[in-house]
């Protein structure tokens, strides 16, 4: 067996579960990336996608999310995939908290990946996780927490708090990416309603730094994203230097307005030296035109100096004259 269906952790960081072409289950691992593979019998079949109707048991349902996402060369029927979606979301939408909590966090990622694939229910099914990881009595604020903490947060709910040390869940990450893709103003309102601090801890984890990138590439507003990168300022330098952290500054940079760009491009040139000295470094550098940024800005401060300079000598000219004309009358 894969070793990545033994250790979720070992699952890649982006979405790459959709393969072109469609081979046997039994041969291939693609399958495996979102759904358990306990889930579903080896005599899985592609015919199962068009299945109008089928035994609404957990195993079946598994099954025809599977085929969903497995299958990649095959013309989906429009009605008959709507139809095996709108069944799957009567069935499991309303136990995503059951699901989660039975450690079945793949089968509701596959649910959300399928609904994107196909382009039916995904506004639903992304409502139904929302409300499956907050509790009634807990501000929405916590949808997006919740969620970078799906373990953590399903073995203690009462009690829950932020853990600061902690690596965020491969597949709530995964989740966010796909849901931010949809203008989903709750998602959007809990994550801009953090703490720089977490921001910060978000954009240095290797699975965050995704949803953060996913975020900037949303349909949200101009407005919600400078929040998130004002947020970062001052760490922009200490991101630059990771690997994985420095295509969030990347794309931080990408979202910015003037002002922002000007303040990062200030932080990378003081830790020019050091971030010359990693692999990514100079090409971080020169794709941001980090010199150019600092060319401009140091030309625009000396048009301003010059621009002041000729407004003094206009007003002591004024001035001048006045003097005189007084002198005139005296």
């Amino acid at each position: 067996m894969n070793q990545s269906l033994k250790d979720p952790h070992l699952l890649p960081a982006r979405l790459t579960f959709l393969p072109k072409t469609a081979t046997s289950p039994k041969t291939s691992n693609t399958i495996s990336h979102l759904s358990n593979p306990s889930l579903f019998a080896p005599s899985l079949s592609p015919s199962l996608c068009y299945v109008p109707t089928f035994a609404t048991s957990f195993s079946e349902i598994c099954k025809v999310v599977a085929a969903i996402l497995h299958i990649g060369n095959v013309e989906f029927k429009a009605e008959e995939a709507d139809s095996s979606m709108k069944l799957i979301r009567k069935e499991l939408g309303p136990k995503f908290k059951e699901l989660l909590e039975l450690g079945k966090p793949r089968l509701v990622a596959s649910i959300l990946a399928a609904c994107e694939r196909l382009e039916t229910l995904s506004h639903e099914c992304c409502h139904a996780l929302s409300t499956a990881v907050n509790l009634d009595s807990e501000s929405p604020s916590f949808i997006v927490p919740h969620i970078l903490f799906l373990e953590s947060y399903f073995r203690d709910k009462s009690s829950w708090k932020w853990p600061p040390y902690d690596k965020m869940h491969v597949l709530g990450c995964l989740m966010l990416q796909i849901i931010f893709r949809y203008p989903m103003v709750s998602f959007f309102m809990s994550l801009t309603s953090m703490d720089a601090a977490h921001i910060l801890q978000i954009a240095k984890d290797a699975r965050g730094g995704h949803v953060i990138e996913a975020f900037l590439s949303s349909y949200v507003s101009t407005k919600m994203k400078l929040k998130v990168v004002t947020k970062l300022q001052d760490h922009y330098a200490e991101l630059a230097m990771g690997t994985a952290s420095s295509f969030t500054v990347e794309k931080c940079f990408a979202s910015s307005n003037m002002s922002l760009k000007e303040n990062i491009a200030a932080e990378l040139l003081a830790a020019r030296a050091e971030l010359s000295k990693t692999k990514h470094g100079p090409y971080l550098l020169k794709k941001l035109d980090i010199d150019g940024v600092i060319t401009k800005l140091l030309f625009m401060s000396m048009s301003n100096v010059y621009h002041l300079r000729n407004l003094l000598t206009k007003s002591l000219s004024a001035f001048s004259q006045d003097d005189m004309v007084l002198v005139r009358l005296i």
